[in-house]
């Protein structure tokens, strides 16, 4: 709380399962806000569900064959539109002032940033590619989705609203081909180009490579592209 009024920055998913590997619904995410006004309650007195977002992430976990890192390959053939792209370790990033998408390896950021043990879980021996659409001013939320307050994001329709805006708008900024400019989704324009890729990058190992990279057009059709 400043001059400039009330800003609350949180995670529903940690609020409902600790962690946020597991995302949350719209009756998750209206269970989450019901604890955050509780708690609000012995500080201030606000209509919580009239607040305004500033801030969104949408989110979706993919299980992939290959290691997350190995995508960064892919990801580096792309140029996101009106956006810089970013690399790192075990992801990728694409940005400006106003979105963000990012991919990274959701298992390895559970244990070594939030130091979750993941032994016991199912997703232990697993890779999954944790793709974000972040949305970072009030104004855009608005724009992109159509609107902002808390109390709008608990129905179902909306829900689904931006579950396809999310969708959309990840297929447009990165996966979208972009004939103009003869850039096909990884830059590679057909098989014989991908088969001679690993090849020149996996020697003995390149058919088993390619045989796994298939497995990129299910990100694909994630997508809808």
């Amino acid at each position: 709380i400043n001059a400039l009024g009330l800003k609350i920055t949180y995670n529903p998913s940690i609020i409902l399962h600790t962690n946020n590997f597991y995302l949350a619904n719209n009756n998750g995410l209206k269970i989450a806000h019901n604890q955050i006004e509780k708690e609000l309650e012995s500080i201030i007195k606000t209509n919580f569900n009239k607040l305004e977002m500033t801030r969104v992430d949408f989110a979706k976990n993919i299980e992939t064959k290959l290691y997350c890192h190995e995508y960064n390959e892919f990801f580096r053939a792309i140029s996101g539109k009106r956006m810089k792209s970013n690399e790192y370790l075990e992801g990728y990033m694409f940005k400006n002032k106003s979105r963000q998408i990012v991919f990274y390896d959701k298992i390895r950021e559970l244990k070594e940033k939030q130091k979750i043990d993941v032994k016991n879980d199912i997703f232990k021996e697993k890779n999954i590619l944790r793709s974000e659409l972040r949305l970072m001013k009030k104004k855009v939320i608005e724009n992109n989705i159509g609107f902002n307050v808390i109390e709008n994001f608990y129905s179902k329709e909306n829900y689904n609203h931006c579950k396809q805006v999310y969708k959309n708008i990840i297929s447009d900024v990165v996966f979208k081909k972009k004939t103009d400019e003869k850039q096909l989704t990884f830059a590679f324009n057909d098989e014989i180009e991908k088969i001679k890729y690993y090849k020149n990058n996996y020697k003995r190992n390149s058919i088993d490579k390619y045989l796994a990279h298939i497995n990129i057009s299910n990100i694909l059709k994630i997508y809808g592209n």
